[in-house]
């Protein structure tokens, strides 16, 4: 359904300005600071709520990727995110353009966030030393004010039960059994002499337990053609299997593609 994400970030904002336990909403599974960033938005009708989320999303994409954005909306993890309405778009953005603040941000997705602070820890641990203080001590008060942390774990399924069906490494051993074990491991060895922002992205995308097929929207600044046409290659792979683990192919696609190319201009 059109906005089925959105429309749950939406409500527990609407339940927040109630003075409700964004908790009750079935399927809202994020820390209350998803909420509190929605509130703005839970004051419009849902429809026109949407249409604003959808400029953002597009805002972010531009951002992003600057002229390639009209070949990137067509790739299927970011046209998936936009119909959805899902938060990763920003997130990303937020996390890796806007400073320190945009680090403290990005913890409303801690799923994401976890792997961008750890990039910042590897490029610039200068930026975690501001941005850790300010996220304690937010969820500190933000606990005192509204207790929520209880509510949230409580909430929120376990990682178990996401993995099983991710567009990563976890997903495919679910599919495949020990066979996926071995590629693990080799992924795993030759990520170890990766030093770029991209590859860095690609071992997240393989290795995340916690992800969808909008989550390899983290790859969207190396989408080309080629891309775009493999991710609507496997939506009916996806479909057949019950899962979202052949998206995993696009990653790795993307590593051989760049081994393949360091190759050449070293022979």
């Amino acid at each position: 359904m059109f906005g089925y994400d959105f429309l749950i970030y939406y409500e527990a904002a609407q339940a927040l300005l109630a003075g409700m336990s964004p908790y009750q909403v079935p399927g809202f599974f994020s820390p209350i600071t998803l909420a509190i960033l929605f509130m703005p938005l839970a004051l419009f009708r849902a429809e026109v709520a949407m249409g604003i989320w959808v400029v953002v999303n597009l805002g972010c994409l531009v951002i992003l990727t600057r002229r390639k954005a009209l070949l990137a909306i067509l790739f299927v993890p970011l046209a998936f995110l936009v119909y959805v309405g899902q938060v990763d778009l920003l997130v990303l953005t937020l996390g890796m353009l806007g400073g320190w603040p945009g680090l403290v941000l990005s913890t409303v997705k801690p799923q994401l966030a976890v792997w961008l602070w750890a990039y910042w820890l590897w490029v610039s641990p200068q930026k975690i030393k501001f941005a850790l203080p300010v996220t304690v001590l937010i969820h500190v008060f933000l606990q005192l004010v509204h207790p929520w942390v209880g509510a949230w774990m409580s909430a929120t399924p376990g990682v178990f039960t996401y993995a099983s069906r991710s567009a990563s490494i976890f997903g495919l051993s679910a599919v495949l059994g020990p066979v996926a074990y071995p590629i693990a491991l080799g992924w795993f060895a030759q990520a170890l002499s990766w030093v770029n922002r991209d590859a860095f992205f690609r071992f997240m995308a393989v290795f995340n337990p916690i992800s969808s097929i909008y989550s390899h929207v983290i790859l969207v600044r190396e989408v080309t053609v080629y891309w775009v046409a493999l991710s609507w290659l496997l939506i009916p792979v996806s479909l057949y299997l019950h899962t979202a683990a052949p998206f995993i192919l696009i990653p790795i696609g993307m590593a051989i593609k760049d081994l393949y190319t360091k190759q050449q201009s070293n022979s």
